[in-house]
């Protein structure tokens, strides 16, 4: 009917030029009709829509309605949906890389640096038997007396450290090796040490600083880089120390402090200190002098009186 086919040319004209002035970024090239009688198809073609076929078939979409297919083009659409997947893409990538790196930040932290400490602890220790060792047998020792030797020192201090109660001294070189685990040397000074040190151990309480509360004490303030070398020393500078970084500075000192130290290993509860450091922390005023890290500095200055005067001893 041509009739009917002006009308339907009319309509197809009408909805090329609702997508051309509306502007959008997608919009019909073609549409075929499907004659129901014969089963033949028509396509026209819309330039004036500004639209055209898409090479790619994934840019193409057809919507059908009836006997009417219409082909639109979707480059635009498609284009931007695989700009914003990279991009997710990036993303997500740039957060795995950074989480990573984090992890890897927290292991080393948590795991990698204190087990390095413990190692270079071990071999310091192991030098200082060895060393020891040479020195009794000289240069001329044999090798296998010279292991003999170091195995049996190790084996000495390693019943030393756990505090047995039933230990007894059954080496002549046991003295020369409690001198060297207290940090002195096999001179007569050095031997009453050692006895002052074995009498502590075998009564189980607790006279020096643990490599442990050493490592705790690094882990305070890294920035300041806080020894316990340097905590003994007069170098040590408290105003280093952040302000937030105090309380758990008091907690140690309180808990290594020089001649109550088994005392508190014993009867005081850890986070019952911590807690109360912190409680007294608060309760001081913003003072210019007489505030809390002053405090903490008579703490300190306590601390190194007791330790030069070898309360730890006592």
């Amino acid at each position: 009917d041509p009739s009917a086919a002006l009308v339907f040319q009319r309509y197809v004209e009408r909805f090329a030029i609702f997508y051309q002035d509306l502007d959008r970024s997608f919009g019909p090239y073609r549409v075929c009709v499907t004659s129901p009688v014969a089963g033949l198809t028509s396509c026209t073609d819309l330039p004036s829509s500004g639209f055209s076929e898409p090479k790619r078939k994934n840019f193409q979409l057809l919507v059908s309605e009836g006997h009417v297919t219409a082909s639109f083009d979707f480059r635009s659409p498609a284009g931007a949906e695989a700009w914003h997947s990279m991009l997710l893409i990036s993303a997500v990538v740039v957060i795995m890389c950074g989480t990573c790196y984090l992890l890897n930040r927290m292991a080393s932290t948590l795991a990698v640096k204190p087990l390095e400490r413990m190692m270079a602890s071990i071999k310091k220790s192991a030098n200082t038997i060895s060393a020891s060792v040479n020195e009794d047998l000289g240069a001329d020792g044999d090798e296998f007396v010279f292991l003999e030797r170091v195995v049996a020192k190790a084996a000495e201090v390693a019943k030393l450290a756990e505090n047995k109660s039933n230990h007894q001294n059954k080496s002549n070189h046991l003295p020369e090796t409690l001198a060297w685990t207290a940090g002195a040397t096999a001179t007569p000074r050095g031997m009453e040490v050692a006895t002052t040190l074995s009498e502590s151990a075998r009564s189980g309480s607790k006279t020096q600083v643990s490599v442990t509360m050493r490592w705790q004490l690094e882990e305070i303030d890294k920035e300041a880089g806080v020894t316990f070398e340097l905590l003994v020393s007069r170098d040590f500078n408290l105003l280093n120390i952040t302000t937030a970084k105090l309380p758990e500075l008091s907690a140690w000192l309180l808990l290594n402090h020089p001649g109550s130290l088994s005392f508190v290993d014993q009867n005081v509860d850890i986070q019952n200190l911590r807690a109360f450091t912190i409680a007294v922390g608060k309760g001081y005023h913003n003072n210019p002098f007489h505030n809390f890290t002053h405090a903490v500095d008579v703490l300190h200055c306590a601390f190194r009186y007791m330790k030069r005067m070898l309360a730890q001893r006592v």
